[in-house]
């Protein structure tokens, strides 16, 4: 972590959601998010360019998922959904994009599917992988209580 009006670089092993108090992932750290980092809230201002990438990657992939999961919900289902299901900032600046709030919409329009069309809903789902790469902190730190024991 880098900040402003310091040559420094900090390691912060963990920042916390300013709203939840729960340790954030990858997957919260956006431009935008705030975040408690050793006690203070902190928005976050800019990102490295490979970080940017990173986002928008996601991001896309989240976004095609969310947009035919809703798309196929109003064949089956004729009630509006929440607003939180599809909304989406007008504009996304560079690493912006709020990547826990695509995953949750993922996920709940995946549900909403699920009750017509089992398969499918199976099919267009949060993407393994960002699963994955959400529990690596976890499994790494089991590895190291593993390692301390022996």
């Amino acid at each position: 972590m880098a900040i402003d009006e310091d040559s420094n670089l900090y390691h912060v092993p963990v920042a916390y959601g300013a709203r939840t108090g729960e340790a954030v992932t990858a997957w919260d750290l956006h431009v935008g998010a705030e975040v408690d980092i050793l006690g203070r809230m902190t928005t976050l201002q800019r990102c490295s360019q490979t970080t940017a990438e990173w986002n928008k990657y996601w991001a896309n992939r989240l976004m095609l998922l969310r947009d035919r999961l809703a798309e196929q919900i109003l064949r089956y289902d004729t009630r509006k959904n929440d607003p939180w299901l599809t909304w989406q900032k007008g504009r996304i600046e560079a690493g912006g994009a709020d990547l826990r709030l695509l995953m949750g919409q993922v996920a709940g329009l995946s549900a909403q599917l699920n009750e017509y069309r089992p398969r499918l809903a199976a099919q267009l789902r949060i993407p393994q992988e960002m699963l994955i790469i959400e529990d690596l902190p976890r499994k790494r730190k089991q590895a190291e209580e593993k390692e301390s024991e022996d």
